[in-house]
């Protein structure tokens, strides 16, 4: 079978991208061409646009590999339908039997998602290379932030958790915000550079230690990013009287701040359970918003809808 060249311009060292069968059939005889190339001239890479139709032949040569983990395939489609896949240089290996050994998980996304992707293909691997590759540091939504020179260190990793948990938020799926149902990396990276000056609000305004009662500094900064969204200066205004830096008046001990404060000190066991943190983080925020001096805050299960206007009158209410 002949391969067609795709007519793209490209830098004078790079491959030229080759298309690849659209049937089954053909991309049988597009691997046996390659299979006889490889025994001809020994390894070589090529820069390849891998058809679903590609990827379901590799997968049927693809003996003893790794498990499939379903959800980075998942999040892999997930790209690829939203053009967010970009051609990066790395490699999908293949043994000098045609066995795939590297990109199972890439091949699975293009039959799962039905769109094609632009690969740099290595054929002529030695099978026993499988035992060393992907053992180096993985790259985290934190390390790229810090690759675009926005952010340093724990800023960066901090503004990466806030971005994890508000895409989750927005998504309706809060009760698995610690799930690996985890938004894909460069979903998070893109999300980042669109709300960027109030993620790195978020993360400044909540540093300080005074904070540490809410929780880490990612579910602290999305405490913050959350509230904000609803009414950006009260949220200012209620963690700042969560910090104790506020110049007003003495807080009761039945204050929206007090309640919370007083919750979180004496119940031991909210240290692990970050989402009944979030949620107490917020009723006792609605409550603030709406003026109410509640005698405490109730765990219900659930994250409420934050309120977004304040009301000047203080009632008295069990719970929140």
């Amino acid at each position: 079978m002949e391969t067609r060249v795709a007519n793209t311009q490209t830098a004078p060292n790079t491959p030229r991208v080759i298309v690849t069968p659209e049937t089954e059939t053909d991309a049988l005889a597009w691997h046996s061409d390659q299979l006889k190339r490889l025994r001809r001239e020994g390894e070589f890479t090529e820069r390849v646009m891998v058809t679903p139709a590609m990827a379901e032949v590799f997968l049927t040569f693809n003996a003893n590999n790794r498990p499939v983990r379903s959800q980075s395939v998942l999040r892999l489609a997930d790209d690829l339908r939203n053009h967010r896949w970009k051609y990066n240089g790395e490699t999908v290996k293949v043994d000098n039997q045609g066995q795939l050994i590297d990109g199972q998980h890439r091949m699975h996304a293009i039959l799962h998602s039905g769109i094609a992707a632009d690969m740099l293909m290595v054929w002529g691997v030695e099978r026993a290379a499988r035992m060393t590759m992907d053992t180096g540091s993985v790259r985290t939504v934190g390390d790229f932030i810090i690759m675009r020179g926005e952010a340093t260190g724990v800023a960066a990793g901090v503004a990466a958790s806030v971005v994890n948990r508000l895409i989750k938020w927005e998504r309706g799926n809060a009760a698995s915000i610690n799930s690996a149902n985890t938004p894909t990396k460069v979903e998070q990276t893109d999300y980042y550079y669109k709300h960027q000056r109030e993620i790195n609000e978020a993360v400044q305004a909540t540093s300080t230690r005074m904070l540490a009662f809410l929780g880490g500094p990612g579910q602290r900064a999305f405490m913050f990013a959350a509230c904000a969204r609803a009414n950006r200066q009260k949220a200012r205004d209620f963690f700042d009287l969560l910090t104790g830096t506020s110049t007003g008046q003495p807080l009761g001990p039945d204050h929206p701040v007090n309640v919370l404060r007083t919750r979180f000190l004496l119940d031991k066991e909210l240290a692990q359970l970050p989402n009944a943190r979030i949620e107490l983080c917020f009723r006792a925020f609605n409550a603030f918003m709406r003026g109410e001096r509640p005698k405490k805050l109730q765990i219900m299960g659930e994250w409420p809808v934050l309120v977004s206007k304040a009301r000047d009158r203080v009632t008295e209410v069990d719970e929140a």
